[in-house]
């Protein structure tokens, strides 16, 4: 249905559309889908005609966009203006199949959402012909790992109906888990009186047993201590013991002085100094030649 035409001399008040109360800004990332929700927001406006429908796609382009459409803007075509410019919106942003497969496996997270939503998201951002295979793989690597130890091993090969079959795992742990709080808090109230009783029991037993702990590392401190002490007073004397027995075999290697004896027919002068002798007593068989004369050493 196309807007009806107003002469420009009627005065008719006829109004044929409506101004959409909503309509998304362009995106960058994915034209595809910003023209499936563009469209849908013209159909409900009764947004039919093609050079109305043209317009309102141009004043939801931002500048930097609009300054790529070149001619299409200043001199649109007579026919098919908003298919020209939708085909040219989507070459200059659309992404080839294996640029978004690609992206796809390199940014797909599944966060908080549902299995079968994070799905839904996926197939979403690819062509409709990319096989599921390839999703399938994209799927397994991005749920939990306790959900895929599940699935891993189930043989069903529709993706859609897995992501279903996902979804009631979630489920099924989730209500195990409120049922087993719902268990521990009742379980909790009822014996919060005794547990109270059983921690003040509890405490005292600890104080008990830490202070046992610090007497007992008291008493091995202590003998350490006296351990290092006993044992640096032994090496002490071992060092002391060693070095009277070194001075004793020092001394006790000297061969001892000759003592003098007049029998020997020396004086005692000569008997000790021999040659150095600076005077002689008599009697005295001392002369010159002797050689033999026992000398006694200097210390």
């Amino acid at each position: 249905m196309e807007e009806a035409h107003i002469p420009p001399d009627s005065d008719a008040p006829t109004i044929s559309a409506v101004v959409p109360q909503y309509f998304p800004p362009f995106d960058k990332e994915n034209p595809k889908l910003w023209f499936l929700q563009a469209e849908a927001a013209l159909r409900s406006s009764r947004i039919t005609n093609d050079s109305s429908r043209f317009d309102y796609i141009i004043q939801r382009l931002p500048t930097d966009v609009s300054r790529l459409l070149g001619n299409i803007l200043e001199t649109p075509p007579a026919t098919n203006k908003y298919e020209t410019l939708k085909n040219k919106l989507l070459e200059l942003f659309g992404k080839s199949e294996e640029s978004r497969v690609r992206q796809l496996l390199r940014t797909c997270r599944m966060g908080d959402e549902k299995p079968s939503h994070f799905l839904q998201r996926m197939r979403s951002m690819v062509d409709k012909n990319v096989p599921d295979t390839i999703l399938k793989t994209i799927f397994l690597e991005q749920i939990p790992q306790s959900l895929h130890n599940i699935l891993i091993i189930n043989h069903e090969a529709d993706l859609s109906k897995l992501a279903v079959l996902a979804d009631r795992v979630i489920e099924f742990n989730l209500s195990q888990i409120s049922n087993i709080d719902k268990t521990n808090m009742a379980t909790s109230q009822s014996l919060c009186h005794c547990h109270h009783e059983n921690n003040l029991a509890d405490n005292n037993q600890l104080k008990g047993d830490l202070a046992s702990i610090q007497h007992q590392l008291a008493q091995l401190t202590y003998k350490i201590a006296s351990m290092e002490t006993n044992f640096s007073r032994q090496r002490s004397f071992q060092r002391r013991s060693r070095s009277r027995d070194r001075r004793s075999q020092s001394r006790g290697s000297r061969s001892p002085a000759p003592q003098y004896s007049p029998s020997r027919g020396l004086c005692y002068y000569h008997f000790n100094f021999g040659a150095r002798a600076y005077k002689c007593q008599k009697p005295c068989t001392w002369s010159t030649t002797s050689t033999t004369v026992p000398q006694q050493t200097e210390n």
